[in-house]
């Protein structure tokens, strides 16, 4: 019995050792991501979306001396959704729904924003409290953002905003 005792300690030690590493925040703000949804629109539901690669993390790690592969977790922490130019309002919209998605995770609901607030070109959107497999969807090559908007009206034209999201990342020294 005290043989079995004294791998199984060495073993605990080696480990608590290898994982017991300095574990450092960032702040992840991507350049606003253009999200569109062609047109005819119908009043209800329809869907614009957006593509966020990696190459802006993967800048923001290499610049503080990390690896993708050292993200422990990440988290949104907001975003915010504005109209292309100032003349522009968000009065056409009563509902937000805004997702990420990736080919090999989960697609994940992140933020909503209900109602929309009227006569404004910018709306910050609710974050979700529990969100999961966020690191897993940042390290991949492309990441899709899908908003599920609900219109109030028809409208021939495209649905054009950008999305300003801000993650907070956990990287492993």
């Amino acid at each position: 019995m005290k043989h079995f005792f004294q791998p199984a300690a060495l073993f605990f030690l080696i480990f608590a050792a290898v994982s017991c590493g300095k574990v450092s925040t960032l702040e992840f703000k991507p350049a606003p991501i253009t999200l569109t949804a062609e047109g005819p629109l119908f009043e209800g539901s329809n869907t614009a979306q957006g593509v966020l690669t990696n190459a802006e993390l993967e800048a923001l790690l290499a610049q503080g001396g990390y690896r993708g592969a050292a993200i422990k977790s990440a988290r949104l922490v907001s975003a915010l959704l504005l109209t292309e130019t100032d003349t522009l309002t968000l009065d056409n919209l009563s509902e937000i729904t805004l997702q990420l998605a990736a080919p090999e995770v989960d697609m994940q609901k992140v933020a909503v924003l209900n109602p929309v607030p009227v006569g404004k070109n910018s709306a910050a959107l609710q974050v979700a409290a529990e969100q999961e497999k966020i690191a897993k969807l940042l390290q991949q090559p492309a990441l899709t953002l899908v908003a599920d908007v609900n219109l109030k009206q028809d409208t021939e034209a495209n649905l054009t905003v950008k999305c300003q999201l801000v993650f907070e990342i956990n990287v492993k020294d």
